[in-house]
């Protein structure tokens, strides 16, 4: 669990905190789990604000959610970071990024709003503690937090590469995995091709361990 600023009134930043850290503990019940994924947790609906931390945003090496927490009616709204790789297809980073929550059930594509601000849209995932003990809605719960994790790994690999592009839904509905499209962004002017060589030494060296492994393993077997 990633950890946000601490809220004006500490005891309350806590208990939201405490809330979130129930609700997803409760998806990494599993034997074998399948992804990773940090949570930054808060109890306002301001703006998260990014100030003097972009580059840790952007690079942070996992699938990354926000959170916020409505105490009074047990209620969470999830939302996808997806403005950081924005911000990283179309350099130079910005000294500042706000990203602003919204409501509603339909959501859009990383909307600019001008400057360094870009709203999140609707959330990718709202419900109530109640509702997600439902355990065919934890299940599709779950399903959700995959889905958009996927996204954020397939755009964190282009990092590693240092290929600034990013892939996202055009739309979505919250609770749901439906998207209506792709939105897809990027420029071909990078500064620097020093990530994208690393990638490239990574991946061979990766690959030939692989292919001296093997061919170990089939000359012990032919022995």
């Amino acid at each position: 669990m990633v950890v946000g600023a601490i809220a004006p009134n500490a005891h309350e930043g806590s208990r939201s905190e405490y809330l979130a850290q129930y609700v997803f503990a409760s998806f990494g019940q599993r034997a074998w789990p399948r992804s990773y994924f940090s949570v930054q947790v808060k109890s306002t609906t301001d703006a998260w604000d990014f100030k003097d931390s972009v580059q840790w945003l952007i690079e942070y090496p996992l699938p990354l959610f926000l959170c916020v927490v409505d105490k009074a009616s047990t209620r969470l709204r999830v939302y996808h970071t997806c403005p950081r790789f924005y911000s990283w297809a179309l350099p130079p980073l910005p000294d500042r990024l706000k990203l602003v929550p919204a409501t509603g059930s339909k959501g859009k594509c990383t909307q600019w709003e001008g400057g360094t601000t870009f709203s999140l849209s609707a959330p990718i995932l709202d419900a109530t503690v109640l509702k997600l003990q439902n355990d065919n809605f934890h299940r599709q719960a779950w399903n959700i937090l995959r889905f958009w994790a996927g996204f954020d790994l397939e755009n964190l690999d282009r990092i590693r590469a240092g290929i600034h592009a990013f892939r996202i839904p055009s739309t979505y509905v919250t609770n749901t995995k439906k998207v209506d499209g792709w939105a897809i962004q990027g420029t071909n002017k990078v500064p620097d091709l020093g990530a994208a060589k690393e990638h490239i030494k990574f991946a061979l060296l990766a690959r030939c361990d692989s292919v001296r492994r093997s061919l170990l393993t089939s000359a012990r077997h032919g022995s």
